[in-house]
């Protein structure tokens, strides 16, 4: 399963790429828990996906999946975010 690229965020040469993945001194997620549910996280807007991706690491029943890992997720969470124009 792949991700349609309106709900990518745009990356070019000199855009560092975000990562879902935590680093493994932080990573509070095991995957061989049955408990855990998997979950890959999509944003077109990089401020809206690391700030969902930093709210699931704190919860120990979500296991965080990076990129490459992603087509495996028991859920795929797509963030759209809504600007209103002021009046």
């Amino acid at each position: 399963m792949t991700c349609p690229e309106q709900y990518r965020p745009a990356v070019s040469a000199t855009t560092p790429r975000l990562s879902v993945q935590a680093p493994a001194a932080h990573r509070t997620s095991h995957p061989d828990r049955q408990d855990q549910v998997t979950v890959a996280v999509y944003a077109a807007d990089p401020v809206l996906h690391v700030g969902v991706v930093q709210q699931l690491r704190r919860r120990p029943e979500v296991s965080l999946l990076d990129e490459a890992e992603a087509e495996h997720a028991q859920v795929s969470l797509v963030v759209v975010g809504h600007r209103r124009e002021q009046v």
